[in-house]
């Protein structure tokens, strides 16, 4: 007998580039690129033994800074948006006394979120079969292609490359993909960043997810090395305390574990606030002497931008 879920998607936005690179001068300090990011932090966590299983990447000397500048959402913007979409009327409306974050908007079984510095989400609540097997990638990948292109967002874009991922996992099988249409900025990766159509094994759409804000030269900086940059996650996996020095340079997202084998190093951007900044991406499998067998897939980040001390 099939088993189904009814699954309604609230979806974290991820942003995508558009590139109008204009060059302007600073003004003021980098802010940390982690800046109000809430960093995992395990009290009594154990040492984490790092073996690195792949060869540091080539770093330059100097990057850009981007500053990101939003586009202005007002209701206006948000109806035409909604209109252009396929939904009709105005916004749902906010609690008495609550300032609006986002324009909300309902069709059916639809809601599309517009909220006030660009993101766009739309998300559909729907049944996910779990009994058949998944189309090959290829075929997920042209329809969630054909079916962005047919809404009219930004036509003028060309990807550099496409992501297809799990997104969604019950008992252990996928019952929706993730396809990512990205780009990239100066041969770097944009960290959470594109346009992402979330797809089911009939092809079916269960939503997309997407964010453009224009982005300026805001500076040149120097680069701290790929060596450095391992020193500081090592740093920061070695110690004991929940919160640490290294977590202001340091992202994770885990940290209860007791050995990582590193087999990818990047540098990509990662857009944060008013600004994109280059990170070093480590990459990895993690393991728990607690659960042997079990390897858990690590993220790891360390601020790329050599700071004043």
């Amino acid at each position: 007998m099939k088993k189904s879920i009814s699954v309604w998607l609230l979806f974290l936005l991820l942003p995508m580039i558009v590139f109008g690179v204009i060059s302007c001068s600073a003004t003021k300090p980098l802010p940390s690129v982690f800046e109000n990011i809430v960093q995992p932090g395990v009290e009594n966590a154990p040492s984490v033994e790092v073996v690195l299983d792949t060869t540091l990447p080539p770093a330059p000397e100097k990057v850009e800074v981007y500053e990101v500048i939003n586009i202005f959402v007002d209701e206006e913007y948000a109806n035409n948006t909604a209109k252009q979409l396929g939904f009709d009327g105005g916004p749902l409306p906010v609690k008495t006394g609550e300032y609006r974050q986002v324009f909300s908007y309902k069709s059916g079984n639809t809601v599309l979120e517009v909220n006030i510095d660009g993101y766009i989400a739309i998300r559909h609540d729907i049944n996910l079969n779990i009994s058949q097997e998944f189309p090959p990638d290829q075929e997920l990948i042209d329809r969630a292609q054909e079916w962005f292109s047919t809404l009219g967002l930004y036509p003028d874009i060309v990807f550099d490359y496409v992501e297809i991922a799990p997104y969604i996992e019950v008992d252990g099988k996928t019952i929706a993909k993730m396809v990512k249409l990205r780009k990239n900025i100066n041969g770097y990766a944009i960290a959470g960043s594109g346009v992402s159509v979330i797809i089911g094994e009939s092809q079916e759409i269960v939503g997309l997810e997407a964010y453009i804000p224009e982005l300026k030269v805001y500076t040149d900086v120097q680069l701290r090395t790929p060596e450095d940059a391992l020193q500081v996650l090592k740093s920061y996996l070695s110690s004991s305390e929940g919160a640490s020095p290294q977590t202001r340079e340091c992202l994770v997202n885990m940290r209860a574990f007791d050995r990582l084998i590193i087999n990818n190093i990047t540098i990509q951007y990662k857009i944060n606030g008013d600004y994109a900044q280059p990170v070093y991406v480590f990459e990895g499998d993690s393991i728990n002497n607690y659960n042997p067998g079990v390897v858990e897939h690590f993220i790891g980040m360390v601020d790329a931008v050599k700071r004043d001390q």
